[in-house]
């Protein structure tokens, strides 16, 4: 082999390695939450329960994904270093197979968007009328006051996902602080009554209060970033048709002397 295959190898088997470690990575932790029976009890324990029934799913899809990317990095790196055109074979479908996955769920995604927001939308309901402000549940509440902070909304639909929950019956109000714009991360105490205020009254353009739900920001957020997102996309599928082409280049010179 040349002094450019051997350079092609020596990238595979890099590669390879990296992926065949991730995949020994992810293929643990989905055995981890599968064989735990602590991990639940620790889902509720943060306030988390009404995902505990994804628990095991998820795990299936961690423990099926890991499985399959350690195998495919371990075809990958043993066909490059034995130079074995059936290993390699293997790998580059299996690579394939990735990109066109990857390529319909991409799809999926954006066809089916409407239906994932709403499962996801009545699960984190749920969370803000059963977990936020109640005892006992601070992680789930912590999460969610991060997450409105960080994309300046309140609930996941609307201000009205609060009505009934914990914090509404321990406080008396409509929304927490964390729905209220702050200056330099500080919030006066003028400006939570007003905020306070302009959630009782529902005013439609408010000062203070962030009156749009988390779902509209995220769907803003990833309209407003859809070049990056895409730009993200391509690269990654580039690069894997690299790899690829990488593998087949290699695959195709493997007998051939120097």
């Amino acid at each position: 082999m040349n002094c450019g295959i051997k350079c092609l190898r020596l990238i595979l088997v890099v590669f390879n390695i990296i992926f065949f470690l991730a995949g020994a990575a992810i293929l643990g932790v989905g055995i981890y939450i599968r064989v735990d029976p602590n991990f639940s009890q620790i889902l509720k324990a943060s306030g988390l329960e009404s995902i505990t029934s994804l628990v095991f799913p998820v795990a299936y899809v961690l423990i099926a994904f890991g499985a399959f990317t350690f195998l495919v990095g371990f075809c990958g790196c043993c066909g490059a270093i034995r130079q074995s055109k059936c290993l390699i074979g293997v790998y580059i479908i299996a690579v394939m197979l990735v990109i066109i996955a990857e390529i319909a769920g991409g799809v999926l995604v954006v066809v089916r968007k409407d239906l994932v927001f709403d499962e996801v939308g009545s699960l984190a309901v749920d969370s803000l009328k059963d977990n936020y402000g109640k005892d006992g549940k601070n992680a789930s509440t912590a999460a969610w006051n991060v997450l409105m902070g960080e994309f300046q909304c309140c609930g996941f639909n609307s201000t009205d996902n609060f009505i009934g929950s914990p914090y509404q019956n321990s406080t008396g109000r409509k929304v927490p602080y964390a729905c209220c714009k702050t200056t330099n991360n500080e919030l006066s105490d003028a400006d939570k009554r007003t905020c306070i205020s302009e959630a009782n009254a529902t005013i439609t353009t408010p000062k203070v209060l962030n009156n749009i739900g988390c779902k509209q920001a995220l769907e803003n957020f990833v309209n407003n970033n859809s070049t990056l997102l895409m730009g993200i996309g391509i690269g990654i599928a580039a690069f894997e048709l690299l790899v690829v082409l990488s593998a087949l280049c290699f695959c195709c010179n493997i007998d051939k002397d120097d």
